[in-house]
Protein backbone atom coordinates (compact mmCIF):
# COMPACT_ATOMS: atom_id res chain seq x y z
CA UNK A 1 0.00 0.00 0.00
CA UNK A 2 1.70 3.25 -1.22
CA UNK A 3 0.09 6.64 -0.90
CA UNK A 4 0.85 10.01 -2.49
CA UNK A 5 -0.78 13.04 -1.75
CA UNK A 6 -1.80 15.55 1.19
CA UNK A 7 -5.00 16.10 3.09
CA UNK A 8 -6.28 19.53 4.25
CA UNK A 9 -8.08 18.96 7.46
CA UNK A 10 -10.78 21.34 8.12
CA UNK A 11 -11.97 21.40 11.37
CA UNK A 12 -15.06 23.93 11.06
CA UNK A 13 -17.20 23.46 8.75
CA UNK A 14 -18.16 27.37 8.11
CA UNK A 15 -14.43 27.73 6.85
CA UNK A 16 -14.82 24.67 4.45
CA UNK A 17 -17.60 26.73 2.55
CA UNK A 18 -16.64 27.54 -0.80
CA UNK A 19 -13.08 25.90 -0.43
CA UNK A 20 -12.99 24.44 -3.50
CA UNK A 21 -13.74 27.71 -5.32
CA UNK A 22 -10.45 29.57 -3.74
CA UNK A 23 -8.16 26.67 -4.17
CA UNK A 24 -9.20 26.84 -7.96
CA UNK A 25 -8.86 30.56 -7.87
CA UNK A 26 -5.57 30.54 -6.44
CA UNK A 27 -4.18 27.57 -8.99
CA UNK A 28 -3.47 25.20 -6.05
CA UNK A 29 -6.23 22.50 -7.50
CA UNK A 30 -4.92 19.73 -8.97
CA UNK A 31 -6.27 18.84 -12.48
CA UNK A 32 -6.52 15.11 -10.64
CA UNK A 33 -7.08 15.98 -7.33
CA UNK A 34 -9.70 13.91 -7.16
CA UNK A 35 -8.23 10.66 -8.10
CA UNK A 36 -5.39 11.47 -5.48
CA UNK A 37 -8.59 12.02 -2.91
CA UNK A 38 -10.08 8.40 -3.81
CA UNK A 39 -7.18 7.18 -1.75
CA UNK A 40 -8.04 8.83 1.74
CA UNK A 41 -11.43 8.34 1.04
CA UNK A 42 -10.53 4.12 1.34
CA UNK A 43 -7.98 4.51 3.91
CA UNK A 44 -10.26 6.92 6.00
CA UNK A 45 -13.74 5.28 5.01
CA UNK A 46 -14.31 1.87 6.76
CA UNK A 47 -11.52 2.20 9.40
CA UNK A 48 -8.60 0.85 7.22
CA UNK A 49 -6.17 3.43 8.27
CA UNK A 50 -6.73 2.22 12.34
CA UNK A 51 -6.73 -1.18 11.34
CA UNK A 52 -3.48 -0.77 9.85
CA UNK A 53 -2.14 1.16 12.43
CA UNK A 54 -3.37 -1.34 15.13
CA UNK A 55 -1.53 -4.41 13.70
CA UNK A 56 1.60 -2.54 13.05
CA UNK A 57 1.25 -1.07 16.60
CA UNK A 58 0.67 -4.82 18.10
CA UNK A 59 3.47 -6.06 15.84
CA UNK A 60 5.67 -3.62 17.43
CA UNK A 61 4.84 -3.94 20.87
CA UNK A 62 5.71 -7.95 20.86
CA UNK A 63 9.05 -7.38 19.00
CA UNK A 64 9.72 -4.71 21.89
CA UNK A 65 8.63 -7.44 24.14
CA UNK A 66 10.72 -10.29 22.54
CA UNK A 67 13.60 -7.53 22.71
CA UNK A 68 13.84 -7.27 26.50
CA UNK A 69 12.68 -11.16 27.01
CA UNK A 70 16.35 -11.75 25.23
CA UNK A 71 17.92 -9.63 27.57
CA UNK A 72 18.73 -6.12 25.92
CA UNK A 73 17.09 -2.98 26.48
CA UNK A 74 14.92 0.02 24.87
CA UNK A 75 16.37 3.08 24.50
CA UNK A 76 12.96 4.48 24.84
CA UNK A 77 9.03 3.18 25.36
CA UNK A 78 7.24 1.33 22.51
CA UNK A 79 4.03 3.72 21.91
CA UNK A 80 3.64 3.30 17.94
CA UNK A 81 5.01 1.12 15.02
CA UNK A 82 8.61 2.05 16.16
CA UNK A 83 10.81 0.55 18.52
CA UNK A 84 14.24 1.55 19.28
CA UNK A 85 16.57 -1.06 20.86
CA UNK A 86 19.74 -0.74 22.44
CA UNK A 87 22.20 -3.32 20.59
CA UNK A 88 25.56 -4.91 20.19
CA UNK A 89 27.03 -3.49 17.14
CA UNK A 90 28.80 -7.27 16.42
CA UNK A 91 24.52 -8.71 16.52
CA UNK A 92 23.25 -5.11 14.66
CA UNK A 93 26.05 -6.15 11.63
CA UNK A 94 24.78 -10.18 11.96
CA UNK A 95 21.47 -8.66 12.12
CA UNK A 96 21.44 -6.05 9.18
CA UNK A 97 22.43 -9.11 6.66
CA UNK A 98 19.10 -10.50 6.71
CA UNK A 99 16.81 -7.30 7.65
CA UNK A 100 16.40 -3.49 6.94
CA UNK A 101 16.80 -1.01 9.90
CA UNK A 102 18.38 2.56 10.92
CA UNK A 103 21.45 3.17 13.48
CA UNK A 104 19.88 5.77 15.41
CA UNK A 105 23.02 6.34 17.62
CA UNK A 106 26.32 5.07 18.56
CA UNK A 107 26.41 4.11 22.57
CA UNK A 108 29.52 3.52 24.62
CA UNK A 109 30.77 -0.05 25.07
CA UNK A 110 30.43 -1.23 21.44
CA UNK A 111 26.33 -0.59 21.34
CA UNK A 112 23.99 1.25 19.44
CA UNK A 113 20.33 2.27 19.06
CA UNK A 114 18.33 0.98 16.22
CA UNK A 115 15.00 1.62 15.02
CA UNK A 116 13.45 -0.82 14.06
CA UNK A 117 9.29 -0.31 12.63
CA UNK A 118 6.77 -2.43 11.82
CA UNK A 119 4.03 -1.28 9.18
CA UNK A 120 0.74 -3.23 7.98
CA UNK A 121 3.03 -5.34 5.53
CA UNK A 122 4.57 -6.60 8.80
CA UNK A 123 4.01 -10.23 8.99
CA UNK A 124 4.15 -12.04 12.70
CA UNK A 125 6.67 -14.28 11.34
CA UNK A 126 9.21 -11.75 10.19
CA UNK A 127 9.25 -10.44 14.00
CA UNK A 128 9.23 -14.21 15.56
CA UNK A 129 12.46 -14.60 12.73
CA UNK A 130 14.15 -11.23 14.24
CA UNK A 131 13.66 -12.18 17.83
CA UNK A 132 15.03 -15.43 17.17
CA UNK A 133 18.20 -14.06 15.74
CA UNK A 134 18.69 -12.35 19.47
CA UNK A 135 18.70 -15.51 21.24
CA UNK A 136 21.32 -17.56 19.28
Amino acid sequence: MRFSGEAIVIPNRSLSEDFDFHLKQRGALLAKGRALGLQFRLLFGDGLFERAAQTSNELARTLADGITAAGFTLAAETESNQVFAVLPDSLIAQLSESYRFSTWEPRPNDESVVRLVTSWATDASQVERFVSMLAD
